[in-house]
């Protein structure tokens, strides 16, 4: 698995969806360590990014901003494809700050990967998950 990098455009979308998940969002709870945003402004301040990256010309497209704390899965969504998009990477002793690294694969924001399997993180992050049909 790579991972594949966004455009010049759609990072400042990116940076700036990152920006007011980090400072203003509301978030939920969902399971341990994994929050949901359930902010009322989540569909406009992630619409700018989706139609840069011509996702929200999908029809059955599908998204969700998450918040990892601590160790997570991530599962897999059936009948879909999904993608990962980190917003903001936290500092671990591991890892360099705004970097992480999933199956082998080092990202940060402006990089995505599909998400084959269920994936266990133990991180700090913020993160938009885009699902398409297949």
């Amino acid at each position: 698995m790579a991972a594949h990098s966004i455009g010049p455009s759609a990072l400042l979308k990116l940076e700036e969806l990152a920006s007011w998940l980090k400072e203003t969002a509301e978030m939920k709870e969902e399971e341990k360590n994994i929050f949901r945003c359930v902010d009322s402004d989540r569909h406009m301040k992630l619409r700018p990014l989706l139609d840069e990256l011509k996702y929200s010309q999908i029809k059955g497209h599908g998204y969700t901003m998450y918040r990892i704390a601590g160790k997570a899965e991530i599962n897999i969504t059936p009948k879909y494809r999904s993608f990962l998009f980190p917003l903001t990477v936290g500092s671990r002793k591991d890892a360099p700050s705004n970097e992480l690294e999933i199956l082998g694969v080092r990202l940060s924001p402006g990089n995505f990967i599909p998400i084959t399997c269920n994936l266990v993180l133990d991180t700090q992050l913020d993160l938009s998950r885009c699902v398409v049909p297949p």
